[in-house]
């Protein structure tokens, strides 16, 4: 009877394994997506950190050297998405700033959640490139276009009761997942995609992976969207990136590349000094004689940037008005 008894209970066990295994199959999937979601993260902030050139290669080609920092990318922006799946992120993406996770330019493999999907990637306007978000002046004021350190995200992320998760994420990853419903992934297919496609491959269509819950619908380009609850026509997964993930890491890169500027300067200068401070708040970055304590300068005293073998101020970083995040003491 005591082995009779051992053999029931060894099978009521088996049965209780044999049942467990979906449940932590589906886990396993979902640690999977997770992982994948963190890669992608950490792979956009070190993109939005490698961004910015803050001294020239070569020093002592004026032309050359005022050329690659006219034309050097915002410390802190993020690729446009991959619209058109080929890994690569696109040149610029006012308007169509949701796509797949541009895997290529950020050097990373192919990002596929456990539906074997690749991840997709909608980002703010305000944390994209001059081609998309350009400098705009009005007399020598920036009114827009500005990214530095107290740039917000404005990308909205609701929850399952459809209240705002965060109004001010700076790029949003998403896991489509298996097909649903009616969506259509047939590369080989092409038909109109909502809103604004008349004719497009159907592995193109964001609304033949993304979907809406409630009334909030994850194919518009801007956001709002939602990580609704998993039912039968929704799946969607997502994860963001917020200010307080990518701003630290932005702050070290411009701390060491500030330092290395002032150490060039004061080696390079004729008074072999460091140069005066900015004493005024927002005031334009002018040096003020006698001030050793303020913001960095962006016109330097007493020898200006630029001068003799002193380095040159990049004129993105005034643009973007860094220099008045950054306060010095020398």
């Amino acid at each position: 009877m005591l082995l009779l008894v051992f053999l029931l209970m060894l099978g009521v066990a088996s049965a209780g394994l044999t049942f467990y295994r979906p449940s932590r199959a589906a886990e396993l999937a979902d640690d999977h997506t997770a992982d994948v979601f963190a890669d992608v993260k950490a792979a956009l902030i070190g993109y939005a950190a490698r961004q910015g050139v803050f001294q020239c290669a070569n020093q002592t080609d004026a032309t050359a050297c005022q050329a690659e920092l006219n034309a050097s990318s915002k410390l802190g922006e993020l690729p446009c998405p991959d619209t058109n799946n080929d890994g690569i992120a696109e040149a610029a993406c006012a308007t169509e700033r949701l796509g797949r996770v541009p895997w290529k330019t950020l050097g990373i493999p192919e990002p596929r959640d456990n539906a074997g999907e690749i991840l997709w990637y909608a980002v703010s306007l305000r944390f994209l490139n001059n081609a998309s978000n350009p400098i705009v002046r009005a007399g020598n004021y920036v009114t827009s276009g500005a990214l530095n350190s107290s740039t917000p995200g404005d990308v909205i992320v609701r929850g399952p009761d459809g209240a705002p998760a965060t109004s001010s994420a700076i790029a949003v990853i998403f896991s489509p997942g298996a097909a649903l419903g009616g969506q259509d992934r047939n590369p080989n297919v092409s038909a109109a995609c909502t809103p604004a496609q008349p004719n497009l491959a159907r592995n193109l269509c964001p609304a033949n992976y993304l979907e809406s819950f409630g009334t909030t619908n994850n194919t518009v380009p801007s956001g709002p969207f939602i990580a609704g609850t998993a039912g039968a026509g929704f799946n969607d997964r997502l994860a963001y990136v917020s200010a307080a993930e990518l701003m630290p890491i932005l702050e070290m890169r411009l701390g060491k590349e500030m330092q290395a500027l002032l150490l060039n300067y004061k080696y390079n200068s004729m008074c072999q000094c460091y140069p005066w401070a900015d004493s005024w708040s927002y005031s334009g970055g002018i040096a003020d004689v006698g001030v050793n304590r303020g913001r960095l300068p962006s016109t330097a005293e007493p020898d200006d940037w630029g001068t003799g073998t002193i380095p040159k101020f990049p004129g993105w970083l005034k643009d973007n008005d860094w220099h008045n995040q950054v306060y010095y003491s020398a």
